[in-house]
């Protein structure tokens, strides 16, 4: 029986939400950032139809020499990024430092001068709003840096604080942003504060053994340890800011003088197999889904093509760099996956994140971002890296490299 129980507005609306991700999703080139029971799929019966339609198996390109269709300079690539990494000074690992001691609760009270900028202190508040105080606005105990940018309160809050001294109520009048929530944005507040003293945080060898699970058990070899780690979070921020375009530069820079015309074949057959299901699903024409969707038959060539592409430049560096999919880089890939599910509190289990994933994207997806990735680091380990400021706008060196 035909699904004809939608109305046109519903059915033009649907298309649109899902034309608007199916390409990448249909090939998984998109990555899930939300738990399963917040993804939004496209019906089954469409997705069922696309692949009982799709009869061309997808070629590998694995080992394949790729020379007579492409050339490709992909070491020394250059990468621009406007994060700047720090270079890892005492002074900036005992600032750091610093702010986990208090945050764990490792310092002791100085509560012998008054608060200067740039102090750690500790202490207790009450917001009033005309006289009364509101709901949120209150603690009694609480530590914060004196500074507006970095103290993560409303800007004037710190800095009010400048001069207080310990056993004296000081006031600080301030006004919440507009940008605040609906019930405080843009008014004014009196907050009254005490101060418990200057935090004067305390490296001892107890504290270190218990900040590293007994992993380190003095004060130096914790600090060492942080010194480390402060060093290996620059790289991975550098590696981060870079990596989401590494795959572009190198498709700007590939010269490909002829596409592969059975992977093109199979990447063409699968999307327009893709839309002839939505056709039938919907009891429309292939070129009402088409419209809707603000598609031609033109523009699912060029979708083709650019699918097509990637995977040539993929399997291009992949096979110059004797790059094979194992069961070691897949299985690294998915503790990854488990590793950033569970740190932003989902707890999942190796099968519940396969099933996850393939159910959304495919079968094979994590392999192919496995590789994808690995393809990548290798590309990142030739690559030049150069800080441009945002403001400045990059430099197009496609066509230098191309013909380098």
């Amino acid at each position: 029986m035909k699904r004809t129980i939608y109305t046109a507005a519903a059915v033009l609306t649907a298309l649109l939400m899902l034309s608007s991700c199916s390409l990448t999703d249909l090939f998984g080139k998109a990555g899930i950032t939300q738990p399963p029971s917040a993804v939004t799929s496209v019906p089954s019966a469409v997705t069922t139809s696309a692949e009982a339609q799709n009869t061309i198996p997808k070629p590998s390109l694995e080992g394949v020499d790729l020379s007579g269709y492409m050339t490709l300079e992909y070491k020394d690539l250059l990468l621009t990024t406007s994060y700047q990494k720090r270079e890892i000074t005492d002074e900036i690992v005992n600032a750091e430092l610093t702010q986990v001691l208090i945050y764990y609760g490792y310092y002791t009270l100085d509560t012998s001068r008054s608060v200067a900028a740039g102090d750690w202190i500790e202490i207790d508040y009450t917001g009033y709003m005309d006289g009364v105080a509101f709901d949120g606005g209150h603690s009694d105990k609480a530590t914060l840096i004196i500074d507006d940018e970095k103290s993560g309160y409303i800007p004037g809050f710190a800095s009010g604080l400048i001069g207080a001294e310990y056993g004296k109520e000081t006031e600080v009048s301030i006004t919440f942003p507009e940008n605040y929530n609906a019930s405080l944005a843009g008014k004014p507040a009196v907050f009254k504060m005490g101060v418990h003293g200057i935090c004067l945080p305390n490296l001892t060898d107890e504290a270190a053994s218990k900040l590293s699970d007994g992993k380190y058990t003095t004060a130096d070899s914790y600090r060492a340890y942080f010194k480390d780690y402060l060093a290996t979070m620059e790289e991975y921020m550098l590696f981060e800011s870079v990596y989401p375009s590494i795959f572009e530069r190198l498709e700007d820079t590939a010269v490909i003088s002829s596409l592969h015309s059975a992977l093109y074949d199979y990447y063409y057959n699968s999307i327009s197999n893709y839309y002839d299901s939505m056709a039938a699903y919907y009891d429309m024409s292939r070129e009402q889904v088409l419209s809707a969707s603000g598609l031609t038959e033109e523009s699912l060539k060029e979708s083709a093509e650019g699918y097509t592409r990637s995977d040539m430049v993929l399997y291009y560096v992949a096979n110059a760099e004797g790059i094979v999919m194992t069961d070691e880089i897949y299985n690294e890939y998915l503790q990854k996956t488990l590793d950033y599910w569970a740190n932003n509190g989902y707890n999942y289990t190796a099968e519940q994140i396969e099933s996850m994933y393939n159910s959304y994207y495919g079968e094979g997806y994590l392999k192919e971002a496995a590789f994808r990735e690995k393809v990548g680091d290798a590309v990142y380990s030739y690559a030049r890296i150069e800080y441009q400021p945002e403001s400045a706008e990059p430099e197009d060196t496609s066509a230098a490299e191309a013909a380098g």
